[in-house]
């Protein structure tokens, strides 16, 4: 026996599956900000460097919002540099284009910039 194929489908019926995605993708995104941020807040109140490359689709300015909420003196951590953020295009696409050997420069950079300022890394 052949079964039809419905060559369209309703808004009705992809609607409830988008929904579901929408929430499980902003589920996640909320839990992994709150893992960030309470991972950053010990790493600042010890002293330490935090570099803090988001994932698309986080902004700066969710990051930041996030970073205040979770974070006593988050501004101060900010104004000081005791953590910085970039957006993953900012830090690994330069110019469009990947290149690994650019992205440890940067992280060592960041590294010898935190101990020279006497800040764990």
């Amino acid at each position: 026996m052949i079964t039809p194929v419905r060559s369209r489908t309703s808004a009705a019926e992809v609607a409830p599956s988008m929904l579901r995605t929408a929430v499980t993708s902003t589920r996640r995104t909320l839990d992994l900000l709150a893992t960030l941020i309470r991972f950053f807040k010990v790493g600042l109140e010890s002293g330490e460097f935090c570099a803090w490359v988001l994932p698309d689709p986080l902004t700066s300015a969710r990051a930041v919002e996030a970073l205040r909420r979770g974070v006593t003196d988050a501004d101060r951590y900010l104004a000081d540099g005791a953590i910085e953020i970039f957006s993953r295009r900012e830090w690994y696409l330069k110019g469009g284009n990947f290149s690994l050997q650019r992205a440890l420069r940067q992280w060592e950079g960041k590294l010898k910039g935190a101990l020279t300022r006497g800040q764990g890394g």
